[in-house]
């Protein structure tokens, strides 16, 4: 069963959850919830686009996973797997008829930009109040820090989806047997980060740091897929007597979400921001860069 409410402040009304929870599959009654308008639609309208094909087969794949034995109900799955399973299932396709749902294991233009973005220091220009840190700490191997995350930022559901695309199209032997053993585990017997990282050891062997590279050379290679536009986004908060006025640009959603997350001050008013898309970094660039001068 499927409960879809007309908007977003229907959605959020029934049940608090996370701002940043844009429907989800609740486990104790089998449903899932969606919402099918919101006001912020209107501010990132190509994104939104893409992101409701996506929202719908992510939340499906969860809710199929369950009832069909793949991923046992209460079982304490690595959520790497868990979401990086459902953002392989859902990514989205554009169409002359509009966004669709592309299939199983398309690249998924949205987590392509996110993934770019992480390593590319001209994809964040952010300005004035520093620089937000976005993403993981380098210094840790990719797998190792997201077999043993025990929450997701928006930016991990993008290195989930690469981990999960990897293992999915190089590795399928090893995965698959990865997931008949998972889907034997028992419900509500608790495992530890570090358990977790020992299971994922014993199937795809110990040198993770190889791994990482393999995942760069792998998504490196994708190139049938629609890249996305550059976003400019203008941030402003009032703080006392004063504004707060930051921007970035991006063409990752995710992070543009996250950094959202960030910006704003617990000590200041109501914010404001605003996105716009532009075809090359430049043109976007210049747009936040005018915008900070008041131009």
């Amino acid at each position: 069963m499927a409960v879809i409410f007309p908007t977003e402040a229907d959605f959020r009304a029934y049940k608090p959850v996370d701002p940043d929870v844009q429907a989800y599959y609740e486990i104790f009654t089998n449903r899932i919830y969606f919402y099918e308008t919101s006001e912020r639609d209107e501010q990132a309208p190509e994104v939104s686009a893409l992101r409701k094909p996506q929202t719908v087969a992510h939340e499906g794949t969860h809710q199929i996973l369950q009832n069909i034995g793949v991923q046992p109900r209460l079982a304490a799955w690595p959520l790497w797997l868990v979401e990086g399973l459902a953002e392989y299932c859902a990514s989205p396709t554009t169409t002359r008829k509009g966004a669709n749902w592309g299939g199983l294991g398309v690249i998924n233009p949205l987590h392509m930009a996110t993934i770019r973005d992480l390593h590319d220091p001209l994809s964040l220009q952010v300005q004035r109040r520093g620089r937000e840190k976005i993403g993981r700490d380098p210094r840790m191997p990719l797998v190792e820090y997201l077999v043993t995350r025990t929450e997701l930022s928006p930016t991990d559901y993008a290195l989930s989806w690469a981990l999960t695309h990897y293992l999915a199209t190089k590795r399928l032997d090893e995965f698959l047997a990865f997931l008949e053993a998972m889907s034997q585990a028992p419900p509500l017997e608790p495992r530890t980060p570090q358990d977790h990282l020992a299971a994922f050891r014993a199937a795809f062997g110990n040198d993770l740091g190889k791994m990482d590279r393999s995942i760069r050379t792998h998504l490196s290679k994708q190139k049938k897929y629609d890249a996305l536009p550059y976003y400019a986004v203008m941030f402003e908060q009032p703080i006392g007597l004063h504004v707060k006025r930051a921007v970035l640009v991006s063409q990752s959603p995710s992070m543009i979400r996250q950094w959202l997350e960030t910006v704003p001050s617990p000590r200041g008013g109501p914010s404001h921001w605003e996105v716009l898309p532009y075809p090359t970094r430049t043109r976007a660039i210049v747009t936040a860069e005018q915008w900070l001068q008041g131009q």
